[in-house]
Formats: C-alpha cells, structure tokens, sequence
C-alpha cells in the first residue's frame, strides 16, 4: 500500500471510528444538540475547521508573515506547488492569494449546503472574514474569505484568527445577518446593532467563538466562570471587536436597563436584550461543555 493510499485509507479508519461514535447502529437522527447543532454538523465543521487552520499555519510559517508583512499583488507561497501536498487532493493554487480544494465526501455528508469545492480567500479587507454563499437556488456555502490583518495578527497571536474561523463556520448551519444602521446615526444604529446581535445565527456563533476563547485562555477551568470572563478576558483578546461584542452580550444580560439608558435605546427593546443576553450565556455554556469534551 502506497504512503497515499495508507492515508486515505487511515482517515477513512479514523472518520468511521468518529460516526460509530456518535450515530447509532440503527442510524436513527440523533436529537441530541450541541448549541443549536447536532454532534455530526459539529464534526462536520470541525473537520473543515482542521483544514483552514492547517492552511493558515503553512501560509504563516512558508512565508515568514509577521505583523509588518505588507500584502502583494501575488503570494509565493502560491506560486510553488510544492506547498500543495500540505492541502487535500485536488487543491488549486492561484496567485492572487487564493485556493481552492474539494470537499472531502465526509464532510459534505454532514454539511450538505457546501458546494463540492471551497474557495479559501485572503484578501485586502484589514480585520474582517466572513462566508462566501451562491445565490443561485437553495444557498450554498462556497468559500471563506480572511483579510489579510487578521492573517498578520495571527502570526503572534493565532487567537486573531481562529475563533473568527469558528464564528464564521458555525454560520454554514446558522446562517447570521448584517446590521443595517449606520455609525452616523447612534441611536438608530444602537437599535439596529441590538436587533443584528439578536439574530440567531448570530447568537450561536458569537456564542461559540467566545466559549472557544475562553477555553483556550483557561484550559484547567472546569466551569465557565462569568464574572472572571467579564472582567479579565477583554484584556487577553488581541482584537477589540471581539471585546465590544462580549461586552454587550454580558450587558444585555447582566445590566440591560443601564444598558438601554446608556445607549439611548428605547424602554420597549429592553426586553429583548435581555431574552438575547440569556440566551447568549446559555449557548456559551453549552459550547464551553462541547469543547472541554473535545478537549
């Protein structure tokens, strides 16, 4: 057996071990849920996550990116195809820093709405990522795109990157929205965020990348301690719209009237910060479960 054909072969092994171990014999829909996912989309997204972030260490590594690194018009690292046997068969590797691979059968099996191939995109955008998604017909997730400061960030610091990673692939199943307010206009905008961070795609993502952050920073905590993640872990997180965002969330829960005074946001909309800050917290705590099992 080939050393190609002994990999293939082993995490066929490996992936069948994972299914025996979730999904019963008599292959019943499992009603247990992680959050607000099944344990085979949190697998599913797991093992696509294992690919970007395998990815992003090589692209960091190869080309010696740090936080001064200026972006080109072409990468390198994309030029050699030498750096292919890093990614799954099939990838294509394009100059205008990107790549494309298929997506492997097992992962399409537990997240149907990904297109075959997944398009990863590092682009000039400074500090943001998000899903690329087709329009065409029942939507399809198709790619990620990650600007380029977030990959500079990561060189120091991979929890830049990698929760954002987690927040964005919890949207294949939960899909999120955008706020429609603008900053020009504070108590709209006030409103409009409120009603953007309510959403629940948005909940469940933003739930799940702070629970990862929290257990990254304090692997030995068995519980999730609040008052120790409002209070220190603002200052232990490299990107400050992480820290605005959990910062809100603990407001609406902990504080919404204040909040809601704070803000200028009308009294009728304090108890939807509450029901969204609850139910925040409560998603947190599910998922700081998932990964300290995983763990």
């Amino acid at each position: 057996m080939s050393k190609q054909n002994y990999q293939n072969w082993r995490q066929e092994q490996v992936f069948n071990m994972l299914m025996e171990k979730f999904v019963p014999t008599s292959k019943r829909k499992l009603k247990e849920v992680v959050g607000e996912l099944t344990p085979e989309q949190n697998m599913g997204i797991k093992k696509l996550y294992l690919i970007i972030k395998r990815i992003v260490i090589k692209l960091i590594e190869t080309l010696n990116i740090d936080k001064n690194t200026v972006r080109g018009e072409t990468g390198p690292f994309f030029k050699n195809n030498e750096n292919s046997k890093f990614f799954p068969p099939g990838t294509v590797l394009h100059r205008s820093w990107k790549l494309i691979f298929p997506v492997p059968e097992e992962i399409k099996k537990l997240l149907p709405n990904l297109d075959n191939t997944f398009e990863l995109v590092f682009n000039a955008e400074p500090d943001q990522a998000g899903l690329v998604v087709s329009g065409l017909g029942e939507p399809l997730v198709t790619g990620m795109q990650i600007g380029w400061d977030l990959l500079r960030h990561a060189s120091e610091d991979m929890m830049v990157l990698l929760p954002t990673i987690q927040h964005e692939l919890q949207h294949i199943v939960d899909f999120g929205g955008q706020i429609e307010g603008s900053y020009d206009e504070p108590e709209n905008f006030n409103i409009d965020y409120l009603k953007y961070l309510s959403i629940p795609g948005e909940l469940a993502a933003h739930a799940k990348q702070f629970a990862y952050i929290y257990h990254k920073i304090y692997p030995n905590d068995k519980e999730l301690d609040i008052e120790k993640f409002k209070s220190e872990l603002s200052s232990k997180i490299s990107l400050k719209n992480l820290n605005v965002k959990i910062v809100h969330y603990l407001e609406f829960a902990l504080s919404a009237e204040d909040t809601a005074s704070r803000d200028k946001i009308p009294s009728q909309y304090i108890p939807l910060m509450k029901e969204t800050g609850n139910k925040f917290l409560d998603l947190v705590q599910k998922y700081f479960k998932y990964f300290k099992k995983e763990s």
